[in-house]
């Protein structure tokens, strides 16, 4: 496991490698969760956005592990959207943005399986409250009203607080 996230980690700026094969090592789960953290890192939007974006095909060793199977799940969900948007690094990571950290199912699966503390609050404490309506309008187009709904919940405070009372109270 060791080894293998030293590979992981030499890859974090890969521009060139797409394809590597890594099938007959014995990795377990730290393996597998390095090389998820490579390709869709969920500890901010901008590590997610600044994730490796070139590799398109990555053979780890199978597992009959649950945990290392949803991992492999994620990987290759990762892999095939940098393969959908190959040569297109901007593009490539704001699908994974979108896809994984504007989706609360998505985002709290990930978070688990990378070890990282999943909160809407500390998600969205990382964006401008100005762009925050632009978020979540396209949170509710992309995935429903049903996760705008919860991105509203946790994002209130934040949307409050840039709302400029005295101006409204004059207003109405």
């Amino acid at each position: 496991d060791e080894e293998s996230e030293i590979i992981a980690y030499s890859l974090k700026s890969n521009t060139s490698l797409t394809e590597l094969y890594l099938g007959r090592n014995k990795f377990e789960e730290e393996a597998h969760r390095a090389f998820m953290k490579l390709l869709n890192d969920m500890s901010s939007i901008d590590s997610t956005y600044n994730s490796n974006h070139t590799l398109t095909n990555l053979a780890l060793p199978e597992s009959s592990n649950s945990t290392i199977q949803e991992m492999k799940r994620h990987i290759d969900r990762a892999l095939a959207i940098n393969a959908s948007n190959e040569g297109n690094s901007h593009a490539a990571g704001r699908a994974k943005v979108i896809d994984t950290q504007l989706n609360s199912q998505n985002r709290k699966e990930l978070c688990r399986l990378q070890g990282i503390d999943c909160s809407c609050s500390s998600i969205f404490g990382e964006i401008d409250p100005l762009v925050l309506p632009e978020v979540l309008s396209l949170v509710g187009e992309k995935h429903g009203r049903d996760e705008l709904y919860l991105m509203l919940l946790a994002t209130a405070p934040d949307l409050v607080s840039i709302v400029n009372r005295k101006d409204l109270v004059k207003r109405t």
